[in-house]
């Protein structure tokens, strides 16, 4: 049974898997990274989420709804909190992050825990008529994603503040050089 699985695993998996693990090791060292660049990761895992979600429940009942703001509000205030102690900084429209282990556990468990499920439906397709079932993977998918979406939210308040705190030290420069004068 664990064979047939591995064997009917398409080439893309493998793909995706590599990606997310080289992306992972990435993270571990200190990087300069642009904001445009932090802005892909989690959009699309969010997109990824809702798309798994809609193609195997569809995403407009009730319940689904609300399992989706519950997991990614309880995502997002977990992903702010988790970079809330890495003390990025934002300078010249780069991040510059400290190497940290989070990215790497948090693609790997992505991963796993997207595999595990959908290999969990391919052996029992009923599961998907459940609404408990549902709900379930709904808010976990939502809450991953959320995890992705809470750090870009800490990111964009750093850099938001920095932009600020460099605009008031122009001006006060430019009100010092004219009283000085």
């Amino acid at each position: 049974m664990f064979s047939e699985l591995i064997n009917h695993i398409p080439w893309y998996v493998y793909l995706t898997l590599y990606i997310l693990i080289k992306r992972g090791i990435i993270a571990l060292k200190d990087q300069i990274v642009p904001l445009n660049k932090v802005i892909i990761f989690p959009i699309a895992m969010t997109i990824w989420a809702l798309y798994d979600i809609n193609s195997m429940f569809g995403i407009f009942h009730i319940f689904i709804i609300l399992s989706i703001l519950i997991g990614i509000s309880l995502g997002i205030i977990s992903g702010f909190r988790i970079l809330k102690n890495d003390n990025p900084i934002f300078k010249d429209g780069n991040f510059y992050l400290k190497g940290s282990s989070v990215t790497l556990i948090l693609v790997t468990a992505i991963f796993v825990y997207k595999f595990v499920t959908f290999s969990i439906i391919g052996f029992n397709p009923f599961l998907l008529q459940s609404i408990i079932f549902a709900i379930i993977l709904s808010s976990t998918f939502t809450f991953i994603a959320g995890i992705t979406l809470g750090r870009l939210i800490y990111l964009m308040k750093v850099a938001y503040n920095s932009k600020n705190i460099d605009a008031q030290f122009t001006n006060y420069q430019i009100i010092s050089n004219k009283v000085a004068k």
